[in-house]
């Protein structure tokens, strides 16, 4: 069945619903293999305008309350929208439907005639049968994207470079650091999404969207509420265990409590190794201080102390990459950083306030 596609079909929209749409579309990447997904679906009907953007991985959905003149659909090219800029709230824009592949677009009086694309042409709805699972706070949507931080950057394994849920629980891992934090969806089976997708969540849904509903297929997750949706492509393939890789036992712990000052001398040291291979800095961890230092011969060497706090256990050297743990940091952020040693060539971890909910766990570096 065709799209409809009326002549005359007009819509008006203001600032807020312009900032909306351009969010949807700012961080899609341009697809040189299907030109008609580098485009916006417009559909208009009874006052309210639904705008639906497709991507191989996901696809995203918002509806508005509109001053709209008939009804029908139309597509209009992500450029377009991404180029409207000093968008206020009273701001007016103003979509007008000339003919199958010509648009009007007029911003706050200044008209632009848009050649676009027949409608026909879009991705159909996703006919998957979705069963609902539970609701979620904005909470879920953050916590994923921090997630996202330590996903796989490369195809070797690409199962890695998804996000899991897993027995209630948010994980990702590139096979040198994890992260692993309380999920609010409950799920007997692996859910990984990817990455893609899930930067979208955080461009649809705001601190506002308190009561997300949560829905799964055999090949998507959906997250929506009355007037978004969010649809994202699963990742099929089995995600490794991840429980053999977290320490029970450790020998040596401290808190941080002045985590920006920590985080600023993280930074400082890891920007001297930066071209060195792994950006190595080395801790040498003492009952009352931490020594962070950093080398590199072609640049020089850096050393600073930070008081640490609740010491336990022996003192230690070990080296890390700087950007891991800048990146641990992150995800942490937290008041206070709750670190736990093994050893020198074990795997350590990042709490809060010795919370084992949310850990980010990294491997050591070996020095030779």
């Amino acid at each position: 069945m065709s799209t409809m596609v009326k002549v005359n079909t007009k819509v008006v929209i203001d600032g807020e619903i312009m900032k909306s749409i351009k969010n949807m579309v700012k961080s899609v990447k341009k697809n040189r293999e299907f030109e008609v997904l580098n485009y916006a679906k417009f559909d208009i009907d009874n006052d309210v305008l639904s705008v639906t953007v497709s991507h191989l991985e996901f696809t995203l959905q918002q509806s508005f309350n509109v001053d709209a003149e008939g009804v029908g659909s139309f597509l209009i090219p992500f450029d377009i929208i991404r180029k409207v800029t000093h968008i206020k709230k009273d701001s007016q824009y103003t979509f007008q439907v000339i003919n199958d592949n010509t648009v009007e677009f007029n911003k706050n009086g200044a008209t632009q005639r848009i050649n676009t694309l027949n409608v026909n042409e879009y991705p159909k709805q996703i006919n998957a049968k979705f069963d609902y699972i539970n609701n979620v706070s904005f909470d879920e949507v953050l916590n994923l994207n921090k997630a996202l931080i330590s996903v796989s950057k490369t195809e070797t394994r690409p199962i890695l470079t998804g996000v899991l849920i897993r027995d209630s629980k948010i994980a990702s891992t590139d096979s040198h650091r994890l992260f692993m934090t309380k999920s609010q969806i409950k799920h007997d089976e692996d859910i990984t999404i990817t990455s893609t997708g899930i930067k979208k969540l955080k461009d649809v849904f705001s601190k506002n969207d308190s009561n997300i509903e949560v829905y799964i297929s055999d090949e998507y997750i959906k997250f929506k509420t009355d007037n978004k949706t969010v649809i994202i492509k699963q990742l099929a393939g089995n995600y490794p265990e991840l429980e053999r890789l977290i320490p029970s036992d450790y020998q040596t712990e401290f808190v941080i409590n002045n985590v920006k000052e920590f985080n600023q001398i993280v930074k400082d040291a890891a920007t001297i190794t930066k071209d060195v291979h792994n950006n190595v800095i080395e801790f040498e961890i003492s009952k009352n201080q931490l020594i962070v230092t950093a080398s590199d011969p072609n640049v020089g060497s850096y050393k600073n102390t930070i008081n640490i706090n609740s010491f336990v256990g022996d003192d230690l050297k070990i080296s890390m990459n700087g950007k891991y743990l800048l990146d641990g940091i992150k995800q942490i952020d937290g008041d206070s950083l709750h670190f736990k040693f093994i050893g020198s060539m074990r795997p350590f971890t990042i709490s809060e306030n010795d919370n084992n909910d949310t850990f980010a766990l990294i491997l050591p570096v070996r020095r030779f």
